[in-house]
């Protein structure tokens, strides 16, 4: 068996079991699996996060790291897309022109600190 057949019949079953008893109890999850890191495609993510409760700041940066792939841009642009919308008490974000206030009202607040 390939590396890639051997996650999608044993690794994925597991993984989307873990992630749906996460998801039964509330808990933010997010696996990412990789079975050729010469090739940043080869690999896979299994996340779930409530859709009732803002996660922790450091539950965000997972999920966004782990939708970014190894993409730095990507990574930077998800988090800057959430601070824009939540707000955030970053100095580096704010010197990146991130405004420190939502831009838009919503129910969920990001976490300050």
């Amino acid at each position: 068996m390939t590396p890639e057949e051997i996650y999608d019949a044993e690794i994925a079953p597991a993984l989307m079991k873990i992630a749906t008893r996460c998801k039964e109890l509330g808990f933010p999850f997010v696996a990412v699996v990789e079975w050729d890191s010469s090739i940043s495609d080869q690999g896979a993510r299994t996340e779930f996060c409530p859709s009732d409760k803002r996660p922790t700041a450091q539950q965000l940066l997972v999920h966004y790291a782990a939708r970014s792939r190894g993409n730095v841009d990507s990574l930077l642009m998800g988090v800057m897309k959430d601070a824009r919308k939540f707000g955030h008490s970053s100095i580096f974000l704010k010197q990146l022109g991130v405004p420190l206030q939502p831009e838009e009202e919503t129910s969920l607040r990001a976490p300050r600190r």
